[in-house]
């Protein structure tokens, strides 16, 4: 399996929210950290960052939209879609991984978000005209 499909996977467990299925592609001391957020530092609090994101953004669905890496390492651009307050969102972002034994042992995640216009994205970029986008 490459890399590329391995987070595909790791992201249908993260939009799918079955901590079983989630566990088995982390590290036990895995850690991500965030342009926004305090870092994350063990499975189990990932695990539960993963059930909190789910439950803010109702809904919540990843996926891989580009991808660079080899066998230890990977950057990829992401979009996630869902729903908060009753609106439908699309936020984007990119992440660098580190991986260690076959598992994420640290993400690297790098967004922006607007509480009051949740959507992100490029400026002017027009994703609809890029199919490789959701």
């Amino acid at each position: 399996m490459t890399n590329r499909k391995y987070i595909e996977d790791y992201f249908e467990a993260c939009s799918n929210g079955d901590p079983t299925e989630l566990r088995a592609f982390l590290a036990e001391d895995v850690a991500v950290y965030d342009t926004l957020a305090k870092p994350v530092i063990g499975r189990d609090n990932l695990l539960e960052d993963n059930k909190n994101i789910r439950e803010m953004w109702n809904g919540a669905r990843w996926y891989v939209d580009t991808y660079v890496g080899n066998a230890d390492v990977a950057a990829i651009e992401w979009t996630m879609t869902g729903s908060k307050d009753g609106a439908a969102h699309t936020l984007r972002g990119m992440d660098h991984y580190l991986f260690r034994d076959g598992l994420i042992k640290e993400v690297h995640q790098y967004w922006s978000f607007n509480r009051k216009s949740p959507e992100s994205g490029l400026r002017g970029y027009d994703y609809t005209a890029d199919s490789t986008y959701h």
